[in-house]
């Protein structure tokens, strides 16, 4: 289930996004609800208006204000990079709409197909590799038919140097009982067109969302997060690294008052070599994007890009 690493982050480099593609309409939706009426051309602005903008006015996704769940999502279409002379890199990300309904009637079934078959890659389903034919004979685009949605993950590293790791409740929806860092969706709203595509407004953004998962799921403000990371796996993972100024004992006390939790359990390592094993021993337990954000972590920290065990951030 490991993912496959697009690009790794500097500390410089510049991420914006620009308008891609959006899903193809999966055979057999087109009779649902949501699909009712609109317009179902694959370019940006059709799928906008019609997925985004209409979908909100005919009460199909939330608005984010009249209703308390806000589901629209930025769909990953492509990456291109352009360095420049001072060493930091652009980082172009082609996007386009979605939301969750899709998400769920596609990605989300597939992940839970995975797991009754006790596969561990919704790679190896025959409905994968149906669809990836079916999108390259209708468009050239393999993931055509796929949400490929963006998730924001990041891995919890105390003042004391300690990286925790949090175990999924049994009662949730989606992998339960897994273990994973903190993170959720990258959630655009229905201003997809308008504010997203400024430049560092992605990535910031991206960190944005972070720090709301932090204060919902760990019951921290105020964090500091470094991307380092975009990674390809069952969505596309906008990887990070997040300081959180407590120590750890302070940090676990939070985990267990925050007001949207979804663990039952947490796991602390204050050395490498525990993280190592940890992940080594568990690796067929995690949320593939959890796992992916964690092992490319202790890898950066092992070349010494990084240092997530570091006590003096």
């Amino acid at each position: 289930m490991d993912g496959k690493i697009l690009y790794q982050f500097k500390p410089t480099d510049r991420v914006e996004a620009v308008p891609g593609l959006a899903m193809a309409v999966l055979p057999g939706n087109e009779s649902k609800e949501y699909y009712q009426g609109l317009n179902l051309g694959r370019d940006f602005e059709t799928a906008y208006q019609n997925r985004i903008v209409k979908a909100i006015q005919f009460g199909y996704v939330g608005d984010g204000i009249n209703q308390k769940w806000d589901d629209r999502k930025a769909r990953f279409s492509g990456l291109s990079l352009e360095s420049v002379a001072s060493g930091r890199t652009t980082v172009t990300i082609q996007v386009g709409p979605t939301h969750f309904l899709e998400l769920r009637d596609i990605d989300l079934n597939l992940v839970k197909e995975a797991q009754e078959k006790s596969l561990d890659s919704i790679a190896a389903l025959d409905t994968y590799q149906k669809l990836v034919e079916k999108g390259e004979t209708d468009f050239s685009d393999p993931g055509a038919y796929f949400a490929r949605v963006f998730s924001v993950n990041g891995v919890p590293v105390t003042n004391d140097g300690t990286v925790h790791v949090v175990k999924r409740d049994n009662k949730v929806e989606i992998y339960p009982g897994a273990f994973h860092v903190i993170g959720g969706q990258y959630d655009v709203g229905d201003s997809l067109a308008r504010d997203l595509f400024q430049p560092q407004a992605f990535q910031r953004r991206a960190k944005e969302r972070i720090s709301s998962e932090f204060s919902e799921e760990a019951g921290v403000e105020k964090v500091s997060a470094e991307l380092i990371a975009l990674i390809e796996g069952v969505n596309i993972e906008l990887a990070h690294v997040v300081h959180v100024p407590v120590d750890s004992q302070t940090f676990l006390k939070y985990l267990e008052q925050a007001k949207d939790i979804e663990h039952d359990d947490v796991f602390s390592f204050s050395h490498p070599e525990q993280l190592s094993n940890f992940l080594r021993t568990e690796k067929s337990n995690f949320v593939p994007s959890g796992l992916s954000a964690l092992e490319e972590s202790l890898r950066r920290h092992q070349e010494g890009s990084i240092n997530i065990f570091s006590r003096n951030y």
